[in-house]
Formats: C-alpha cells, structure tokens, sequence
C-alpha cells in the first residue's frame, strides 16, 4: 500500500474526489486526511443518534472501517463525503442498537446458567410442571399412539422405524404422528 506519494498539496486542499480516487489505490495518508476532514462530523452525527459516547465511538470506527474496504463501491453524490459516511454511520448506529437491544433482553440469570450450562430454578420448576402436564396428555392416548409419540418424537426413530418396530405401515406412522403432533401444539399453545 502506499504511504501517501499521492497526496501533495495540504489535505484541507485537495477535494474529497481526489482523496477518494488516492484511496481507492490503497494511499493511506489520503485515507488518514478524509479521516481527519470528516471524523468530528461523523462522531457527533453518531453521539446524537446513540445518545452514548462508548457507542459513538463504536459506530465512528465501524464507518471508517467501512469506508476504508468498500472505498471502490463508493459513488459521490456531490464532492464531499460527508453524506456517503453519515448514510454508513446512521446503518452501523442502528446496528449497534439492534445488538444492544438484544443484549439487554437477555436476563442476567439466564446468561449466567447458560454459561456454566445450568438452568434457572424458576426454568427447572417450569420445565417438571411441563414434563408432567405432558405425561397426563400422553396418558390419554391409545398404546399405539403413545408408542409413536415415544419412538418418532422421544428416541428419534423414522417412520419406516417407527412402523416396523409396531408391525404397522409407515403411512399409520405418518398419520397418526401427523395428528398427535396437532393435539400436542393445540395443548401446548392453550398452556402458553
């Protein structure tokens, strides 16, 4: 890459189309003068959109970095930058908020079982209340469709499994799973 050989009069000087021509070649200097031209406007249209100095920071070198590996897909709209680099800030600030948000619709007790592999005891409670209504609807059906219930959903067997473990065609498999499956949702989504 080149260190700057194309950059000769003051970078205040030299328009933001030349500095973007000099970039797409790789110039580092002129990269650093468009950098230097357009780094305060781009971190206060980020601190405005964010509200938070941390992440407008985040999204001011997310932009740059940006800028710097698709300099050659850049398309001027007049000669200045500045709207090119305001459109990528305002994509990398909704980013960040994206991840943000769902970060912080993560509960802290989740994120610490999870990461040990551990469930909450509120989670464990919910889960044997489950288990159990799930038994008793299970309870209820005929042998045969408990069994498929038990070989297809439970031990993961096919339906050619399936059938040839109950001595029944794969297509009463099929069926009858078919139709459990639509009770068990109807249960399940009563139960939520």
């Amino acid at each position: 890459m080149s260190q700057g050989a194309g950059v000769q009069m003051g970078p205040e000087m030299v328009p933001d189309v030349d500095l973007l021509t000099l970039v797409q070649t790789g110039d580092q200097q002129a990269f650093r003068s468009i950098y230097d031209r357009h780094v305060d406007a781009v971190a206060l249209a980020a601190l405005r959109f964010l509200g938070s100095r941390e992440f407008s920071e985040d999204a001011v070198q997310a932009t740059f970095i940006v800028f710097w590996q698709r300099s050659n897909e850049v398309v001027l709209a007049d000669t200045s930058l500045m709207p090119w680099l305001a459109t990528v800030c305002r994509l990398q600030c909704r980013n960040i908020q994206k991840k943000e948000a769902r970060r912080r619709h993560i509960p802290l007790d989740s994120v610490l079982h999870l990461a040990n592999g551990e469930k909450s005891l509120e989670d464990r409670a919910v889960d044997a209340a489950l288990i159990r209504s799930m038994d008793h609807e299970i309870s209820k059906m005929s042998t045969i469709d408990a069994e498929i219930f038990r070989l297809c959903l439970v031990e993961g067997f096919s339906y050619d499994g399936a059938a040839e473990t109950l001595g029944v065609t794969r297509s009463v498999v099929r069926n009858r799973l078919s139709r459990l499956k639509l009770k068990l949702r109807a249960f399940l989504t009563a139960r939520a």
